[in-house]
């Protein structure tokens, strides 16, 4: 009978024991994976916030630039939409509810109004809230229970300009969830301050979102915002009753319950305790058979015996089936039982253990390693408890093996009594290192968490990248659970070199020499080609070292985003440290996050240089200029607009524009912006007040539906360009009237000045006649000096009026061929040409140009006369005349011969008028026929020039207009 109230005894406390350790390890289960997903979900949401805040800061930089940049703004959306695979996308909607900006994973996205909406309203209405997180609710372009995470923008003056929203799917949120093991039966539920259901993970079938039926237990702890605990409750989802756990979400209003369900962690106690049961009836069973044999006979004693030899058997048996170590001991501490389990979590053999002192073998530990001093041992505690009362539980030591390991425990202890006084202890053990290798992957995955997520905070300031990534290498460095030395540096690459731009407790020769690394070189360059390096000594890969360095290893981690080597993370680690993947692993995620912060601080320094570069060329122009809204307030004033009123810039932004005006002109000028905010038009106006005359350009900015947002106003005083202005006018009046009756003298001047000279040359030759053979040789040589003399003047004063009639006619162009004028040209040089022996060749292509005939048959003539005229006296003239079409609209003429050449220094004088190259009399000219050349070319719009080589021959090239440019009715 004593035998049997052990066994049922020994079975009730294990099944006892093991039913509350399975409560205990759900309820941890529970509060871990609680921890884990409200961390990840609290992280998940302050990624979104910090992306919607971006979006408005560049919706904001660009509205205050100027106005929307569409392809720049969707550029941007999709860059940062990239960084949350699990949106539906990123949205930016107007004031009106319109959505505006979108970039989906559905598609493109129509132009829809959600100014229905609670994620539109709320945030227009309490911008003041900051994030909203809206219930669920179907989308109308997604067919699908989603929820919204959006943010109010708000313009300079603090009025409502719309929002920016993030859409994610219930779906999304539920597969956050189920990358935990919860059971069969688990269930992980998030809900907000409405107690609206926001998503639900659940292996069973049930809703996911969108109901409000919570248990009460829940409506209490979200109604006095408790902390997290765990409770015990029915299911207001699917009526199932679980272990729940409750976390709030960081500060947000959402509230994260994680349940375990009784059916999944007493799964394993219940088939143990169905089998022990068994066990101990078939055991019970057999040792009232074997009592009613031995009261009937004793004869059959040794089959009794054989009974209990059996049932003892038995016994053994359900002492062999628990996993559990069992053991029992006696006053004296050593041995009288042990199980299978036992020997096996001790690695004892099968004939060891009894009769040896437990505490003795085991090395009794506490957790932190120091020992037991054996009267302290709580089985001794139990065994000199008077009452023999006392059951012991112990959840956290450490006990030995045979082989030296340890392993850590927890374990219950109670008495064996016997006839009322305690014989010994009976001592149930568990081996918990893999629950407590859990808790501690939990706690690294926690504590990594927090690690990123404060190097992310430091970035999130306005300090330099150098700054925060000093910072973060801090953060790194003092990391407790890492095996690094706490040093090391943080390379940037900057085209094929890397450079330390932060650095902690290294040598001053070590940041002298590695400053500057080339891709390649040591073990930075070359885990900046996109692989891990990993050193445990100094070795030959360190092509940097100085005299008594000290011995020492790297974890060299490539930096890495897009695709790109950003950087390179150096850290340092004693000689002879064994690389370890889960350190590596963490290092690559640091590097990971150290990649986003150069890329987002990359991108600040884009967006400060851009705007700078834009405030610079605002204050560069001498216009006032100014950006604002429909109601007049300035988003954006330059320097010039800001000294008209007396102020600085920053004391205009957010002022209305119209105030600053006298009533009558800020009347005036809401009515002609009211055209340009219905029309869509720009306009330009000329204000003169005060003396002063402005001109106004209003240009509007428009969104990308075409509707004036904005309105930009560029404004010049123009008072002195005016003034100067009219004084230009009058003074070019002036020079016309001055040239009209200068051409006037130099036509009437050249009629009456040819009449004396006709009768100084006629009186002259009568002279000559009337004296005949008596003249004396040197008198007539004076007549014939004065004759020539008269006929030279009166040749300059014909070429003088041929001057002065250039440009004198209609003043149109017509369109003609250029092959007229030059055979015209041709003809009239005929017996110059026969006299000279001259060989002319002439293009055989079409060209036909907007000029007047007669100007340039007489260009030609006097080009290819004047070819003619200064011939080589040692060869015949040959002279080349050719055009072709340059672009523009123009065709270049070309004439070109073989005589005597133009010196450089001369090739411009030679088109000034009365200046001849030939200072002889050998040849006849006035000196005035290029002039007259240079201003047919100029009449006709285009341009005339030289190229020679001296004793070779001339090149005179001229530019004349096509006549498809310059059509009759346009030509003058």
């Amino acid at each position: 009978m004593l035998l049997n109230l052990l066994v049922f005894g020994l079975v009730g406390m294990v099944l006892s024991w093991n039913h509350q350790h399975e409560r205990t390890k759900a309820i941890l289960i529970a509060d871990n994976y609680g921890r884990v997903l409200e961390e990840n979900m609290a992280r998940f949401i302050e990624k979104v916030d910090l992306t919607l805040l971006a979006v408005i800061d560049e919706i904001h930089r660009q509205e205050v630039a100027g106005g929307i940049d569409r392809a720049a703004l969707d550029h941007f959306l999709a860059r940062h939409d990239a960084r949350l695979p699990e949106a539906l996308g990123l949205r930016v909607i107007d004031s009106n509810g319109i959505v505006v900006h979108a970039v989906t994973n559905a598609g493109p996205n129509p132009r829809i109004s959600i100014a229905d909406r609670e994620h539109f309203i709320t945030p227009r209405d309490h911008p003041e809230q900051g994030l909203y997180i809206s219930s669920p609710i179907v989308g109308r372009l997604v067919s699908a229970p989603m929820i919204i995470l959006a943010r109010p923008r708000l313009p300079v003056n603090g009025k409502f300009a719309g929002t920016v929203h993030v859409a994610l799917t219930v779906e999304s949120l539920a597969r956050m969830f189920a990358s935990i093991d919860i059971g069969e039966n688990g269930s992980v539920g998030l809900w907000n301050d409405r107690l609206t259901l926001v998503a639900r993970h659940s292996p069973l079938s049930g809703p996911t979102s969108g109901i409000n039926t919570p248990s009460q237990a829940l409506r209490d702890l979200v109604a006095t915002n408790a902390p997290p605990q765990y409770y015990e409750t029915v299911s207001g989802v699917d009526g199932l009753t679980r272990i729940f756990f409750y976390r709030k979400v960081a500060h947000w209003p959402l509230h994260l319950v994680v349940g375990v369900s009784s059916k999944d962690y007493l799964a394993g106690w219940r088939r143990e305790a169905n089998y022990l049961v068994g066990l101990a009836i078939v055991f019970l069973v057999a040792s009232v058979g074997a009592s009613l044999v031995i009261q009937r006979t004793m004869m059959e004693l040794v089959r009794s015996r054989i009974d209990a030899d059996e049932a003892r058997r038995r016994s053994d048996l359900v002492l062999a089936s628990v996993g559990d170590g069992i053991c029992g001991i006696d006053l004296d501490g050593k041995v009288t039982f042990i199980n299978a389990g036992a020997r096996r979590m001790l690695g004892w053999a099968d004939d060891f253990g009894i009769g040896q002192v437990l505490h003795e073998q085991t090395h009794h530990h506490h957790a932190d390693g120091t020992p037991y001093l054996i009267e302290d041992c709580p089985i001794r505690q139990v065994m000199d408890h008077k009452s023999g009362s006392l059951v012991l539980r112990v959840e956290d030591e450490v006990y030995w093996r045979a082989d030296g390991s340890n392993f850590p425990v927890e374990y219950s202890t109670a008495p064996l009594i016997e006839r009322g006084r305690i014989v010994g202890a009976v001592n149930i053990f568990r081996d918990i290192s893999e629950r407590r290798a859990a808790q501690a992957m939990m706690e690294w995955n926690l504590a990594t968490t927090e690690a990123l997520a404060n190097c992310l905070r430091h970035s999130l300031g306005g300090r330099s990248l150098a700054e925060v990534l000093d910072a973060a290498l801090a953060e790194l460095l003092d990391l407790p659970w890492l095996s690094l030395e706490a040093r090391g540096a943080v390379f940037v690459r900057d085209g094929g070199w890397l450079t330390m731009v932060a650095q902690r407790n290294l040598p001053d020769q070590i940041c002298q020499g590695c400053q500057r690394v080339a891709i390649g070189q040591c073990l930075c360059g070359t885990a900046a080609t996109g692989s891990v390096v990993f050193a445990d000594h100094v070795d030959h890969r360190h092509t940097f070292g100085f005299d008594g360095m000290d011995d020492h290893g790297h974890y060299c981690v490539p930096i890495q985003a897009e695709g790109r080597v950003l950087g390179v993370l150096n850290t340092y680690v004693a000689p002879g440290h064994r690389q370890d993947a889960k350190e590596q692993r963490f290092l690559e995620m640091f590097a990971d996050t150290l990649a986003g912060i150069i890329m987002r601080k990359r991108a600040e320094q884009t967006l400060q240089e851009s705007e700078a570069l834009a405030k610079a060329l605002m204050n560069a122009t001498i216009d006032a200029a100014m950006l604002f809204d429909r109601d007049g307030n300035l988003l954006a004033v330059n320097e010039s607009l800001a000294a008209r009123f007396g102020k600085a810039p920053k004391d205009l932004i957010g002022t209305n524009f119209f105030a600053l005006l006298p009533q009558s002109l800020a009347d005036s000028r809401r009515q002609l912006l009211d055209q340009v905010w219905t029309s869509g038009q720009p306009q330009h106006v000329i204000d003169e007040r005060q003396g002063r005359i402005f001109d106004n350009r209003i240009h509007p900015v428009a969104d990308d539906r075409g509707k004036v947002r904005q309105v930009a106003v560029f404004s010049r005083d123009i008072t002195e360009q005016r003034s100067a202005a009219r004084a230009i006018e009058k003074a070019m009046d002036d020079l016309a009237r001055s040239n009209a009756e200068l051409e006037q003298f130099a036509y009437v001047a050249s009629h009456d000045l040819r009449q004396p000279l006709r009768m100084i040359s006629s009186y002259l030759a009568l002279v000559e006649r009337k004296l005949g053979p008596d003249l004396p040789a040197d008198i007539r040589d004076f007549l014939n000096f004065a004759v020539g003399g008269a006929k030279r003047m009166d040749a300059l004063i014909l070429a003088l009026l041929e001057y002065s009639r250039v440009g004198r006619g209609d003043g149109k162009l017509q369109p003609i061929s250029l092959a007229a004028p030059l055979a015209d040209a041709m003809e009239n040089l005929a017996p110059a040409i026969n006299e000279g022996q001259a060989r002319i060749a002439l293009p055989d292509r079409p060209a036909e140009v907007a000029g007047d005939h007669i100007e340039l048959t007489r260009l030609f003539q006097n080009l290819i006369g004047n070819a003619i005229k200064y011939r080589s006296p040692d060869r015949a003239p040959v002279i080349d005349v050719a055009w072709e079409e340059v672009g523009d609209g123009f065709w270049q003429v070309s004439v070109a011969d073989n005589g005597m050449g133009i010196a450089a220094e001369d090739r411009e004088r030679a088109f000034w008028i009365f200046q001849r190259l030939v200072q002889n009399d050998t040849v006849e000219g006035t000196g005035i026929g290029l002039a007259v050349c240079r201003k047919i070319v100029q009449h006709h719009g285009g341009r005339i020039w030289i190229e020679s080589t001296p004793g070779q021959g001339s090149t005179f090239l001229f530019t004349l207009p096509a006549a498809t440019v310059r059509p009759p009715e346009q030509a003058g």
